[in-house]
């Protein structure tokens, strides 16, 4: 275990930001995910953001010199992860949430990505869903209409945020000069924001095959303690949309039939949470929010009707 102010001048291929706060249940287990992929040289940077159980010492326990631990009061998780990324000596970050799991190859898939192609800024694949025990339950499916782009993708992401949690992408460390990291205002969509002024930056690239990275969900999930006050989660839809770096070039008509798509895609995303989590009657109020601003969305109908009928669909 290295602490923070003790760090080698060793340039690793891949830094793993890991910010923590209450995540002792999962932190090991997620660690661990880090700590045994195939692409061995890489670092692991806790970011321990005032955790009153001090869960971090679990993984300094593990007693494996690519551990850097940051110990700091609470600033809030993307105060945390710009912490870790002052931190980080790779050449390339992955910010893996420390209830999620990476899969065994994930680094050695995603940075292979991003050294074939030099202009990339992220390299991204799949993610799967898991429960709170850490039984996979299959791919977090994507939406019937979408796929997975690679290339210019900022129109694509100002639509519908793709990249279904951070650990399923890496970025190139040296775009992080320009975007000046993550922007604590957006939050909790400061992971889409985020996305948006890199791939501003350069071309996205998408993997092919499996899952990169195990999504867990739980009660105590982010997702669904914002779905109890919605708009909370149009703050980063508000900072994106006027933002004129991002979308300066586009007709007040575009732009006000973007900003609208993107909410009703955000409010489906925390619908389709809470319906998976079982709270139908949440779900269904969510739903009707997001056909209020594209009311021709066939895949948000038909989650309406089930949740109407007060069941989930066969396929959750």
């Amino acid at each position: 275990m290295t602490e923070s102010n003790k760090a080698s001048e060793h340039h690793p291929s891949c830094s793993v930001i890991m910010p923590t706060f209450r995540g002792g249940t999962y932190l090991e287990e997620a660690a661990r995910s880090v700590l045994t992929q195939t692409l061995e040289d890489l670092e692991l940077i806790v970011v321990d953001d005032g955790c009153p159980e001090n869960s971090s010492s679990r993984v300094a326990r593990l007693g494996d010199p690519r551990v850097v631990i940051h110990r700091q009061e609470n600033l809030g998780a993307t105060r945390a992860r710009n912490a870790g990324l002052g931190l980080a000596r790779g050449r390339a970050v992955l910010f893996l949430d420390a209830d999620d799991r990476l899969r065994p190859d994930a680094l050695q898939r995603l940075s292979a990505a991003l050294d074939a192609r030099p202009l990339a800024t992220v390299a991204y694949g799949r993610a799967a869903r898991m429960d709170a025990d850490g039984h996979v339950s299959g791919l977090w499916q994507r939406p019937l209409t979408s796929r997975e782009p690679s290339g210019n993708v900022l129109r694509v992401l100002l639509r519908h945020n793709f990249i279904r949690c951070p650990g399923a992408a890496l970025v190139r460390a040296s775009c992080f000069q320009r975007t000046q990291g993550f922007n604590p205002a957006a939050y909790p969509g400061a992971d889409w924001e985020l996305w948006c002024r890199l791939a501003r930056l350069g071309p996205f690239v998408n993997i092919a095959g499996g899952p990169v990275v195990d999504y867990r969900a739980h009660p105590s999930s982010m997702t669904l303690r914002v779905a109890e006050h919605p708009l909370v989660a149009m703050r980063a839809v508000a900072l994106v949309f006027n933002n004129p770096e991002l979308v300066g070039n586009m007709s007040p008509a575009r732009l006000s039939r973007l900003y609208r798509r993107r909410e009703a895609s955000v409010h489906a995303w925390l619908a389709t949470e809470c319906m998976r989590a079982g709270d139908l009657a949440r779900a269904r109020d969510l739903f009707k929010m997001s056909l209020a601003r594209r009311p021709w969305s066939p895949r948000v109908v038909i989650l309406l009707l089930f949740a109407l009928a007060r069941t989930r669909p066969f396929w959750f």
